[in-house]
């Protein structure tokens, strides 16, 4: 206050995080290095962000984001990205496309490249870097990222169509963790 600054209103605080069920602790030496976890940064953000609730201690939609609870957010979209999935192994477009049949199988690309495209939108603020390498993939404009682009269809926003942009894509790496290690070390 004597700096004319003035305090918090609100503090968000996290519950603990825990190794293997106990609490992290330096005298115990049990804190993880993130650098040492073998996973990028993006996939890292995205497992904190998921596992950090305020009432519980953490294991190693909008309203969601205003009240805090990203992994409840994390959550939904990780439900529809599921349900996405289904529907387009379900749909089978590769024998669609064999069929020649093409109105279904521009029906079930569309269907999943805009749920791939509102979800992106959605996890923009808990892993930025990913969620933008998605919209760059669909090639989704800059002003067509925020929440209102939610609410409406590609087609409906300046007439955008949705592309994938040509070669091989993977958002998260596999990792392979070697059995023998026990535990990451600081």
């Amino acid at each position: 206050m004597a700096a004319g600054y003035h305090p918090p209103r609100r503090l968000l605080c996290h519950a603990h995080w825990t190794v293997d069920g106990i609490k992290m602790s330096k005298s115990l030496g049990n804190v993880v290095n993130p650098r040492q976890v073998g996973a990028p940064p993006s996939a890292l953000r995205y497992l904190l962000l998921r596992e950090a609730t305020m009432s519980s201690d953490a294991k190693l939609c909008h309203g969601y984001y205003s009240n805090y609870q990203f992994y409840k957010a994390a959550d939904a979209v990780i439900h529809v990205l599921h349900l996405a999935n289904l529907f387009f192994e379900t749909q089978k477009p590769w024998e669609l496309k064999k069929k020649n049949a093409q109105q279904e199988l521009d029906t079930v690309l569309y269907i999943t490249t805009e749920t791939l495209r509102i979800c992106a939108i959605i996890l923009q603020p808990l892993i930025p870097d990913l969620a933008t390498q998605l919209l760059d993939k669909l090639q989704v404009p800059q002003d067509c990222r925020s929440w209102q682009h939610c609410e409406t269809p590609s087609w409906a926003d300046g007439g955008v169509q949705l592309k994938l942009q040509p070669g091989k894509f993977v958002l998260f790496q596999r990792i392979y963790i070697d059995k023998k290690a026990k535990k990451i070390n600081a």
